[in-house]
């Protein structure tokens, strides 16, 4: 009985031992950080090109500003159908505009007055060190911009004074494409995308109002570039890749581990476990494959289609998150890898968004032609399938019985994966 005893406990101190040698093992690879290596230019962000007093930026974070809230047009579209929307709340919406206008006006004027210039520039400041809790910039003056804007023209539109809906829209298409053009940070491209899709929610809604305009709105739609996309996407992908090396060095920072005065000792792990937890994180590593994951991902953009993009981005989220566990665990810098596994699949949300704003522009363009055109309702369905056969966005609108149009877009719930343009006029 002893002796059989005795063999289970050698066995389980022979078996306490292996683990303990496969975790020291482990933890002395994961310990020893990777030689620092040059950060890849196209993952640098471009250093400032607008001067602070030609920048949008600037320009609307320095006007006046007012706590009282600006309503916000076509914020309520239920089932992308705004048309139904604003019959249902137009008419109260315009009241309470009229009402808050007074309070925003010395700011719209600063607005307008800059939508106005012959080279208008926009440009998010970078931050001045990239850690994990950087300066971001703010871009509440730049949506409550194109939010007065496209207030004005709804109210402009409903008063039927169609120059001045048509001109306060080329204006709101100015400061959103300076947007996309200009910023550098992933929450402005995403802003913008959200500007463009307002603007041309706006659009709509005016071409219904005043049909013999729908000419005039289609000159004013500014063209729709897939380069111009994929351009906005390196420069946010420089940013976020600096960011996430930013925050992978400042890790291994000593100060990192410090509990901040007066805390309790409670919120967080002993400094001893945050050392090692620093060590086994080897932020030289993890930087190197920060660098080469974002790397790929601007490899697989196709200026020519953000479409494709979305689909490109969203095989190599998948290979990412499998990549982590099971036969292709990494000894090495697992904990880099896990986390990266993680975030990857994320990544198809931010192209996805840019796919949909750039298929709701050429939607709309498309609308506004058939309208243009006249196109016969007989000949509608035919006009449509030829126009649509070089679009590789094609299967993702379709005609309702009703004969409106309805996207469906890559993001978002199931109803707010579905934008309508009422039937042609």
């Amino acid at each position: 009985m002893k002796t059989g005893l005795r063999r289970i406990l050698w066995a389980l101190g022979a078996l306490l031992g292996l683990v303990l040698l496969v975790a020291g093992s482990w933890f002395l690879s994961n310990s020893i950080d990777a030689e620092p290596q040059p950060w890849p230019a196209a993952l640098t962000p471009a250093a400032d090109r607008v001067a602070r007093a030609d920048n949008l930026y600037f320009a609307l974070l320095e006007a006046p500003q007012d706590k009282a809230t600006l309503p916000v047009p076509l914020d309520l579209c239920k089932g992308g159908d705004c048309l139904s929307a604003w019959r249902e709340q137009g008419p109260a919406w315009l009241v309470a505009w009229a009402k808050a206008r007074p309070a925003h006006q010395a700011f719209g004027e600063v607005c307008a007055r800059w939508s106005e210039r012959p080279a208008l520039a926009f440009e998010d400041p970078l931050p001045t060190q990239w850690t994990l809790q950087p300066a971001i910039p703010k871009f509440a003056p730049v949506v409550r911009c194109v939010s007065w804007l496209l207030g004005e023209a709804l109210a402009a539109s409903d008063a039927r004074r169609t120059d001045q809906a048509l001109d306060l829209l080329t204006q709101s298409a100015r400061v959103d494409q300076a947007l996309m053009t200009g910023s550098r940070s992933l929450i402005g491209h995403l802003v913008s995308v959200s500007m463009i899709e307002r603007r041309l929610l706006v659009m709509q809604l005016v071409a219904q109002q005043h049909p013999a305009q729908v000419a005039a709105l289609m000159a004013r739609l500014p063209p729709n570039s897939a380069a111009e996309v994929a351009a906005a996407q390196r420069r946010w992908i420089a940013h976020e890749a600096s960011f996430n090396r930013g925050v992978s060095l400042s890790m291994q920072e000593p100060q990192a581990c410090k509990l901040p005065e007066g805390s309790m000792a409670s919120e967080r792990e002993p400094e001893w476990l945050c050392r090692l937890g620093q060590r086994a994180a080897m932020p030289q590593y993890a930087a190197q494959l920060t660098a080469a994951r974002w790397q790929a991902l601007l490899d697989l953009l196709d200026a020519s289609s953000p479409l494709a993009s979305v689909q490109a981005v969203e095989h190599f989220g998948q290979r990412q998150s499998e990549s982590g566990f099971g036969s292709t665990w990494h000894w090495r810098g697992t904990i880099p890898h896990i986390l990266g596994a993680v975030a990857a699949p994320a990544y198809r949300y931010y192209f996805a968004r840019s796919a949909d704003t750039f298929m709701a522009q050429e939607v709309t363009q498309l609308w506004l032609q058939m309208q243009s055109e006249q196109v016969p309702t007989a000949l509608r369905a035919a006009w449509l399938a030829e126009q649509l056969k070089a679009k590789p966005w094609a299967s993702q609108l379709k005609v309702q019985a009703d004969g409106s149009w309805q996207l469906q877009r890559l993001t978002g719930d199931d109803t707010q994966r579905r934008i309508r343009w009422p039937a042609p006029a």
